[in-house]
């Protein structure tokens, strides 16, 4: 297992590209084919920012990589610790693992294919790819536009089965205009969903968080439908969080978005792991109606106990961090991460703004030696230790790629925790 980061800063799409290849170690003039093919990645993760083509990315990251390929936009900025701003346009991570398999599938969402039928088909498509249809992958990687994240996860369970990991997140833009894409070897769409199966040859450790605490205010949900919540305790939804948040949204009240003003107080479902520890699924208001609804970017039910969270930009400057090292604690004993994948919720990044600087300086101190990319997310999906793949947000969640062999780590501080094993089980085909 080796892995390669490259990045670059051109507002130019073609630039971008010029730059990531050259990181790479590519040379554009030489034909794919004509390439060492130690030269060519096992499959490269990309995350872009809206101003470049993601089309133009596609094809010419296909032109020059004989490799299966997965990417999404992100908001503002991709997620790396190459920049301690957020001013990089193009990133990629680039994995080698000759002993590895990994398929990448892509389906788009119509009215004819919704959420559930394409990510059932993205992850047929990405099992058969992978050559090891039959057997369970260790995880499931997925990036898919916003809007119906939940029935996304029951399509790819669908298929695989309700045990595997199903980590990700849904592509994003700067500021929810639908100028997202998400892309693979075959195209790039801006509603579509793109699944990996990840067989690696080394073990994973895999990590997902809310980071937020939980506040004495608890409601029940009620007069619900899909993303939108009409009561809560029986009175107006709005009316309840205005309230409990000591009348934060009240200038809102007739009718408003509330994205900025609810980051830091997001309400939360309660989750009771099998230690006895609880965590919580978050969903983000988005707006009031003019009925004084709460609307989400995540699905609530009636009967739903929902928990006012609070957070502080403290607690999302150090969570980055926290959520790294957990997800390396999770390796067997002497294994080193070699990589990370991460989510960050892109509401999140836009409360710490300047302060953004604070998060990747920590973790480029705690982890010098580690090449991380991510993307900043419209919402995230994750598994928590009870084996139960959700969709939120607000949430964050890192995938730790495992050297080939057993050294000492390369981090400054983890905690001790259990092992997580590739799935044996057959896939629900």
């Amino acid at each position: 297992m080796n892995i390669i980061s490259a990045i670059s800063k051109a507002t130019q799409t073609e630039d971008a590209l010029a730059d990531v290849l050259d990181g790479l170690g590519v040379s554009a003039n030489t034909d794919t084919h004509h390439k060492d093919s130690h030269s060519i990645p096992s499959i490269l993760f990309v995350s872009f920012c809206e101003t470049l083509n993601a089309h133009e990315i596609h094809k010419t990251l296909k032109e020059q990589l004989y490799c299966p390929i997965v990417g999404a936009s992100s908001c503002l900025s991709p997620l790396t610790t190459r920049s301690q701003q957020l001013d990089v346009s193009l990133s990629v991570l680039a994995i080698f693992d000759s002993e590895g398999n990994y398929g990448v599938g892509q389906a788009i969402m119509t009215e004819q294919n919704d959420a559930h039928q394409a990510a059932a088909t993205a992850t047929q498509q990405a099992l058969q790819k992978s050559d090891r249809a039959l057997e369970s992958p260790t995880a499931i990687w997925c990036m898919l536009t916003p809007g119906s994240e939940e029935l996304a996860l029951e399509g790819i369970k669908s298929v695989i089965g309700p045990h595997v990991p199903v980590f990700g997140g849904s592509c994003a833009d700067n500021n929810i205009e639908g100028h997202w894409h998400v892309l693979n070897d075959v195209g790039a769409h801006s509603n579509a969903v793109v699944v990996v199966t990840l067989y690696p040859s080394t073990p994973l450790g895999l990590y997902f968080s809310s980071g937020y605490e939980p506040t004495s205010h608890r409601f029940i949900a009620s007069q619900c439908h899909h993303r939108t919540v009409g009561r809560l305790d029986g009175k107006h939804a709005a009316d309840c969080y205005n309230t409990a948040t000591q009348n934060s949204i009240h200038q809102q009240l007739k009718g408003g978005n509330i994205l900025a003003l609810s980051t830091l107080n997001p309400m939360g479902r309660k989750v009771t792991l099998p230690d006895g520890i609880d965590d919580f699924i978050l969903s983000h208001p988005e707006a009031v109606t003019e009925h004084r609804e709460l609307t989400f970017f995540s699905e609530i039910h009636n009967g739903d106990e929902l928990i006012l969270m609070q957070g502080s930009t403290p607690n999302l400057i150090a969570r980055a961090k926290r959520v790294i090292e957990n997800a390396i604690s999770l390796l067997p004993i002497g294994r080193s991460p070699a990589g990370i994948l991460m989510i960050y919720c892109a509401g999140c990044m836009l409360a710490l703004q300047d302060n953004i600087t604070d998060m990747l300086k920590e973790l480029n101190i705690a982890f010098p030696a580690l090449p991380i990319m991510g993307y900043y997310t419209f919402g995230e999906q994750g598994q928590f230790s009870d084996g139960v793949n959700r969709h939120g947000n607000l949430m964050i969640s890192a995938v730790v790629l495992s050297s080939s062999t057993t050294s000492s780590s390369t981090i400054t501080s983890t905690t001790n925790s259990s092992t997580l094993s590739p799935m044996n089980s057959q896939p629900n085909l």
